[in-house]
């Protein structure tokens, strides 16, 4: 197995405001990085994103999330206004669960960070979201449950956060 193209997670931060709520996730090398080498396309990760109860059984975290994004990454190439531009981009789709199956299948939004008010972002460190909490159908005060997997080693290592919007 190549594992010079996983993607490893070392950190992950977030925080929230009255509109979004902001997920960075750190890690090396960074797709600035990856876009020049031999990995140029590929995903951050997953996350998934549910409603915490007072007692979240472990490894249930993905089987009671409410809504997953997933976070592919690549290049792009523009032309506009008669100006060549391309680099390396990130994105992120959010999906809500179904509720009459298993499968997370209905569109909620996608974000790029080719777009200049877009809501994903990629720097030397790694990958800062924003999300609404409108879309997240969530407010100041709830719960919310936080995985995320990346293609780290272990493959799908898993990192589960407890949150509570301030």
């Amino acid at each position: 197995m190549d594992t010079e193209g996983a993607v490893d997670i070392t950190e992950c931060d977030y925080c929230n405001d009255q509109k979004y709520l902001y997920i960075f996730l750190k890690f090396k090398p960074s797709l600035e990085s990856r876009h020049k080498g031999p990995h140029p396309t590929g995903h951050v990760g997953v996350l998934y994103l549910g409603t915490q109860t007072d007692k979240l059984p472990t490894g249930t975290e993905v089987a009671g999330a409410d809504f997953q994004v997933s976070i592919p990454y690549g290049s792009y190439s523009s032309t506009f206004d008669g100006k060549d531009s391309r680099g390396s981009c990130v994105s992120y789709r959010i999906r809500k669960r179904d509720v009459n199956a298993t499968e997370f299948s209905t569109e909620i939004r996608e974000e790029t960070s080719i777009d200049e008010e877009g809501l994903i972002g990629h720097g030397k460190d790694g990958v800062e979201l924003a999300i609404r909490l409108s879309d997240l159908r969530k407010k100041s005060g709830d719960r919310l449950v936080l995985t995320c997997i990346d293609d780290g080693i272990p493959v799908g290592h898993k990192h589960v956060f407890p949150i509570v919007l301030e």
